[in-house]
């Protein structure tokens, strides 16, 4: 047998048996249920079997009825549908198998969501999620995750609006949907913002209406003022930090959001803050590699414009002198002018916070080496390291500048800048005999040469705080390579 069940604020607290063919609803005690409630027309809807289904018509009420926050003239009803004579009167329709037992009618509607959550709404849920985390775009994610917020909660409006390190809203990095953008931007917006503050302050989703509701918060008085009928807002939460705010609200009086809609609002929102992370991280990564990109193409130009002037030098000393002394004197020159080479390594801890020393030509020092034609620096480090120690997992943590060594060797001159970083890994394993984890102090006197002793001194302060306070995220890029969002 089919039912009815009277829902009251959160919980199941009548059951209306459907044995007869038709039913009318409305005030009038004329009808077969009766709703005293000044919203409930005289006779404003009735329910009728037909074919073995159960249909619902509404009978020209003044408010009107809503099957699933969706305004009806006719439908046939299927199992879990919501349906909404007046905003407080509310009504599930059940199968007879999902009848609540006596001893259970104080469950709330989040213990039995699963019962009435639509299937289509489950897989359409999924369909998005799946297809956010795929985008690499933060506008399109934010603008994707809004739109499917509102359809699937039958909002009107909304907003996705980012906060910084310290949990302040960032007005200026909100996305919006018919809510006005320039007015967002200037914290001018006519949205309820006393319900974002809330769901900061209590890290939950809050849900308010501007009539009292057993199941929400008060209503504000920007509610009112802005005549809000119903708002709803989700922090977006990653690691118990909070990145964002998700809102929506609608101005309809019978729109009111159902524990169902913060379900799916819940679900979409723990979502969206992984998608959003993961944007902003694939951001920094593409800023990092544009801007090691200069770095390298300013670093080939002053190469060139050095060698250019080694040579015009070469050339007038050979000329400022006569006969058969030019060619010695060219050669000589040559042979003692140094050469220019660019190097990249690292500094690698592991969990231990112990550091990695590789032994080159019998001296141990940090993992470093050559950069190829075309190579980007951080990325010869990390070819060094793999290749000296078998790391294959790393994270670049910052940059640690450079520094020169000048060598010399048979008549001749090598003048070396390295650009050194600071990674982490978890890996502990050293896949080469020629290599050793040793604590920062130890590394510093295992160092044998004098340059590379002195810069691991120099920046011996940045690798204990990294070890006190844990792998720092990469810096946000400067915004002439790429937008700056605050995460």
């Amino acid at each position: 047998m089919k039912q009815l069940a009277l829902m009251q604020g959160q919980e199941i607290v009548k059951h209306y048996p459907l044995n007869k063919d038709s039913y009318t609803i409305g005030r009038s005690k004329e009808n077969d249920l009766v709703f005293e409630h000044p919203k409930v027309s005289r006779n404003h809807a009735r329910l009728y079997r037909e074919n073995g289904h159960y249909v619902l018509q509404d009978l020209n009420s003044t408010n009107y009825v809503f099957v699933n926050g969706v305004r009806i003239k006719q439908k046939k009803l299927e199992p879990n549908d919501r349906i909404q004579i007046s905003s407080d009167i509310q009504l599930l329709f059940l199968e007879e198998a999902e009848v609540m037992p006596e001893q259970d009618k104080g469950r709330t509607m989040m213990d039995i969501q699963r019962h009435f959550v639509h299937r289509d709404d489950l897989l359409r849920l999924k369909k998005v999620t799946q297809s956010v985390v795929l985008l690499n775009s933060l506008d399109a994610i934010l603008m994707q995750i809004l739109k499917e917020g509102i359809s699937l909660t039958n909002a009107e409006r909304g907003l996705i609006v980012l906060t910084d390190g310290k949990g302040q809203i960032q007005w200026k990095y909100a996305t919006t949907y018919r809510i006005d953008r320039d007015k967002v931007e200037a914290g001018e917006a006519d949205i309820s913002q006393s319900i974002l503050q809330d769901a900061l302050d209590k890290r939950k989703t809050v849900v308010r209406f501007s009539e009292n509701h057993a199941s929400s918060a008060p209503p504000s008085e920007s509610m009112m003022s802005l005549k809000i009928y119903s708002a709803m807002c989700a922090p977006l939460l990653l690691h118990d930090r909070i990145i964002g705010l998700f809102y929506v609200d609608a101005r309809q009086l019978m729109n009111n959001f159902t524990e169902v809609d913060q379900f799916l609002f819940d679900y979409l929102a723990d979502h969206a803050a992984i998608a959003i992370f993961n944007a902003k991280r694939y951001a920094d990564l593409q800023a990092e590699t544009q801007r090691l990109r200069v770095n390298l193409t300013e670093l080939e130009n002053t190469h060139q414009q050095l060698e250019e002037r080694h040579q015009k030098l070469t050339d007038q000393i050979g000329k400022s002198d006569s006969g058969q002394t030019t060619p010695r004197v060219a050669a000589k020159t040559s042979t003692h002018a140094p050469t220019h080479t660019y190097c990249a390594g690292g500094v690698v801890l592991n969990a231990d916070g112990e550091v990695l020393l590789i032994k080159q030509e019998l001296n141990w020092s940090l993992p470093q080496g050559r950069i190829e034609i075309g190579e980007e620096p951080a990325v010869t480090a990390q070819r060094q390291i793999f290749e000296a120690a078998g790391i294959s997992y790393l994270h670049l943590v910052q940059s640690l500048g450079s520094y020169q060594r000048d060598t010399q060797a048979d008549q001749s001159r090598e003048l070396q800048t390295t650009y050194m970083y600071l990674f982490s890994t978890e890996q502990k394993g050293l896949l080469s005999p020629d290599s050793s984890w040793l604590t920062p102090d130890e590394a510093l006197l295992k160092l044998e040469n004098t340059r590379d002793k002195n810069f691991f001194a120099e920046i011996l302060s940045d690798i204990r705080q990294a070890l006190e306070t844990g792998p720092a995220p990469i810096q946000p890029p400067t915004p002439s390579i790429a937008p700056e969002f605050p995460i």
